[in-house]
């Protein structure tokens, strides 16, 4: 978060974080883990709607998967997170959750850029194949990918990548990890 010059604030504790909110009441977003020492996510969350406090800050929930997710889904978390946590993903919770124009052009303007050699694909043509669950993700790759001149397949998960390399021979292959039906590891 502070990568994206954000103000972030750690604490090891709900109760620690709990203090900080009540006492300074406002904060745009809250992070937490489902398991912490004192109180759960879910606790929290029940904790922070209680607090007297002028605006009550959504909260994105990082969830080892061990936990009952149908039942946090009911809840009123802003997002539900599996970890391990990406990089991107958590960007783009970040940015869907605050919702808000000022704060994501402030977002993506700290993001690192690159000047793409758009004849690259010229250069060293190769058939690629993008092995990646949601749908933004992909976008981004797509359009870095497109930038430097090549064009891409899409498989959504570890299964259509394994039925797409029996069709058609990769020169490259970019595999995601955590996916549903088949994950990366399965199918590399």
């Amino acid at each position: 978060c502070q990568s994206w010059e954000m103000d972030a604030f750690a604490y090891s504790s709900t109760t620690l974080a709990l203090k900080y909110l009540s006492e300074k009441g406002n904060i745009d977003l809250i992070i937490t883990d489902f398991l912490m020492p004192d109180l759960n996510g879910l606790e929290l969350l029940k904790t922070v709607n209680d607090l007297k406090i002028e605006k009550v800050p959504p909260i994105i929930l990082l969830s080892s998967g061990k936990e009952d997710i149908p039942e946090l889904e009911r809840h009123r978390f802003a997002m539900i997170l599996q970890k391990p946590i990406k990089h991107s993903r958590l960007f783009e919770a970040i940015t869907i959750t605050l919702n808000t124009k000022r704060i994501r052009s402030k977002l993506m303007e700290t993001k690192h850029s690159f000047k793409a050699d758009e004849k690259l694909a010229v250069k060293i043509p190769l058939k690629i194949l993008l092995v990646e669950d949601h749908h933004i993700n992909q976008k981004i790759a797509i359009n870095i990918l497109s930038k430097l001149g090549y064009s891409v397949d899409i498989a959504s998960n570890g299964r259509e990548a394994v039925n797409s390399i029996k069709l058609k021979k990769y020169d490259l292959i970019f595999m995601d990890i955590y996916m549903p039906q088949m994950d990366g590891y399965q199918a590399t």
